[in-house]
């Protein structure tokens, strides 16, 4: 029979070991040439092990205009646009661009200390001359006091919170006039109420105010930590030297009730859960190569806040390093790799209606993006969701 064309073709057995022997001799000695190349030059480092997603770090202050200012509020407006509180102004982002509220616009002044955006969808602004509800339609702002300007015990409002009830809580200090009055405002079905040390506050310089979910309302106070009950202030916690007292800066609650209030440096924390407080150091779980260290104390900087879900986050300055954690069977666990930021100690932290964290401070405006389960920084804003909901 007359072979194939492909039989005819095909290499006979010692061919194919003669192929099989000439590769493997080039392949070594290919190598051989390449190892001695390369002999000088210096070893490739070893990859660090895998400690989490890679970070972005990407600033936009520049183009926002925050690069040279202070930010020290910032809120979520019902269509989830940026509400920012500044030395020089009010800034609102929605997603494309940035547009900047002044006294132009009605505002009372230009130094916007706090904002928040209550239930019935309106924006509450803070200054150093006042407080009122700022309106935005058509481009054009307008501000209306309320009647702040006879409510408030003082006209330099750091903080305003919103009760469960509906009441608005206004914490003013004496910033930047220590003659200045100051104290706790309330709104509460269109009438105005105010209370001083005569009423049971420890101090009338208020640093902040807190509004839990069972109606609670808890003043914290350059003189100690003082609760709403009866129409009158009953203190919690006084400072244990009053030559560098131990001040309480802010309280977060937690879904299961428990409330966490930072004392002092930001070191020291106040907890309740159950009606029992108690003063302890703030205890914090590394994470090193994926894998929990023991439990160390904080000493240096701390800010907290809670998502909508309840869980209330840390962040922490560790050294050199930046990093989250969240607070979990009376302990705070590192859920975000370390990051190291060139930013002076930042003044807000707040989880947004996506669960994002948003970190605010002098010219830093950065957001923290959960990405593959763990946290990263990233200062990019993703697009605004619209009112119809159609983005």
């Amino acid at each position: 029979m007359t072979p194939s064309i492909a039989s005819r073709n095909r290499p006979s057995g010692i061919v194919w070991l003669f192929l099989l022997w000439t590769g493997l001799f080039l392949s070594f000695s290919l190598r051989l040439a390449a190892a001695d190349g390369f002999r000088d030059l210096p070893p490739e480092p070893v990859p660090p092990p895998d400690s989490g997603p890679s970070w972005s770090i990407q600033s936009f202050s520049e183009s926002s205009g925050l690069d040279h200012r202070f930010v020290y509020s910032m809120a979520f407006g019902p269509d989830w646009n940026l509400w920012v509180g500044t030395s020089d102004g009010l800034y609102r982002y929605d997603g494309y661009q940035w547009k900047t509220f002044t006294i132009k616009d009605g505002l009372p002044s230009d130094f916007i200390r706090c904002v928040t955006w209550t239930k019935s969808n309106e924006l509450w602004i803070g200054t150093d001359k006042g407080a009122g509800v700022f309106t935005v339609k058509d481009s054009q702002g307008s501000f209306d006091s309320r009647q702040s300007d006879q409510g408030l015990p003082g006209p330099s409002v750091r903080r305003i919170v919103e009760g469960v009830d509906g009441a608005l809580w206004f914490g003013c200090d004496p910033w930047p006039d220590s003659t200045r009055p100051s104290g706790v405002g309330r709104l509460f079905k269109g009438e105005w109420k105010k209370w001083g040390t005569d009423s049971g506050l420890p101090s009338d310089h208020i640093l902040s105010i807190f509004a839990g979910a069972s109606n609670q309302v808890i003043a914290c106070t350059f003189g100690g930590l003082a609760e709403f009950k009866n129409e009158r202030w009953e203190t919690l916690l006084l400072p244990k030297d009053s030559r560098n007292p131990d001040v309480p800066w802010k309280v977060v609650e937690g879904a299961d009730g428990t409330m966490l209030g930072l004392l002092g440096n930001h070191s020291t924390l106040w907890s309740r859960r159950q009606g029992i407080g108690q003063v302890s150091s703030i205890l914090f779980v590394p994470v090193h190569e994926q894998r929990e260290s023991p439990a160390v104390t904080v000493a240096g900087n701390v800010l907290t806040c809670r998502s909508r879900q309840g869980d209330i986050y840390g962040l922490f300055q560790v050294g050199e390093a930046t990093v989250i954690g969240q607070w979990t069977n009376g302990v705070f666990r590192q859920v975000s790799p370390p990051v190291f930021p060139s930013w002076v100690w930042p003044q807000e932290f707040r989880c947004s209606p996506d669960g994002t964290l948003w970190v605010a401070g002098e010219r830093t405006l950065t957001r923290w993006v959960p990405a593959g389960g763990a946290w990263k920084l990233n200062h990019s804003i993703g697009l605004p969701r619209l009112v119809d909901g159609k983005n």
